[in-house]
């Protein structure tokens, strides 16, 4: 733990009766379907007696791509950004992150002699995120030992990630890209999306036209003029910092699907 301890030089470490009171805060929002909404509360207290919450500011990260160590952290508030390097140097976004999610698991999950980050794992919300890391080690054996059904949540949000990134896939693999996009919106405004605008959504992450190009595998470019011609027909917006799509169901039906993805 003290290897992983020493690399959070610049976060601060809040005191145990906040962190109960960011948990009881916390736990309204996260999603009923969420890893940390169905953990045990009591699982939950282990976990937080066991690692290390962390606050990250904007910009800050919490993995980065090809470190060698194996901590889950369980995200317990805002928003995070799941990136990987490209080989021009750049980076692609991959997925964005909320409270109730867990990410690392997946370096925790693997056996292999040398366990090294997927991606990169950025705090990007308005607020800071806090953050709970917890060693492989001890994470495993605290499901196994105070929580079964956890494990099967485990591997619960390790296959939905799977079976997103799968869907994600094929939905690149469509040659028009308002529809690439329309999609990734509408999965966007799915996992971390403001519903209480009518018939609009506000992503709550902020987003630039390039990191939505990456994110459906085009360039800034490609990705300026299909945003130009989701805009013009009034089903986006992309002007602050905080996409929004004006209008869901007709989104939807540009993009093909009946409902949010």
């Amino acid at each position: 733990m003290a290897g992983f301890v020493q690399r959070m030089t610049k976060v601060v470490q809040p005191g145990k009766s906040a962190i109960d009171g960011v948990v009881e805060a916390a736990r309204a929002t996260w999603a009923p379907s969420s890893f940390l909404a169905r953990l045990q509360r009591t699982t939950l207290d282990r976990l937080l007696d066991l690692g290390e919450v962390q606050t990250y500011s904007a910009g800050e990260r919490i993995i980065t791509e090809g470190d060698g160590d194996s901590a889950v952290h369980l995200l317990l508030t805002s928003y995070a950004k799941v990136t990987g390097r490209r080989l021009d140097g750049g980076e692609a976004l991959l997925a964005i992150r909320v409270g109730g999610d867990l990410v690392g698991e997946f370096a925790a999950i693997d056996e292999g002699d040398k366990q090294l980050r997927m991606a990169t794992v950025t705090a990007c919300g308005r607020d800071p995120v806090v953050a709970l890391g917890v060693e492989a080690d001890p994470f495993h054996e605290t499901l196994a030992a105070q929580d079964l059904p956890a494990q099967r949540h485990l591997m619960a949000a390790v296959v939905e990630k799977t079976r997103a990134a799968s869907r994600q896939r094929v939905d690149n693999a469509t040659p028009n890209t308002r529809i690439r996009l329309a999609r990734a919106l509408l999965e966007l405004a799915r996992t971390c999306g403001d519903g209480g605008l009518g018939h609009s959504v506000r992503i709550r992450a902020p987003l630039t036209q390039l990191e939505l190009g990456t994110l459906v595998g085009v360039s800034k470019a490609t990705a300026e003029r299909a945003l130009r011609e989701l805009r013009e027909a009034r089903l986006v917006d992309t002007s602050e910092k905080y996409p929004i799509i004006r209008d869901v169901k007709e989104l939807a039906k540009l993009a093909l699907v009946d409902a949010i993805i």
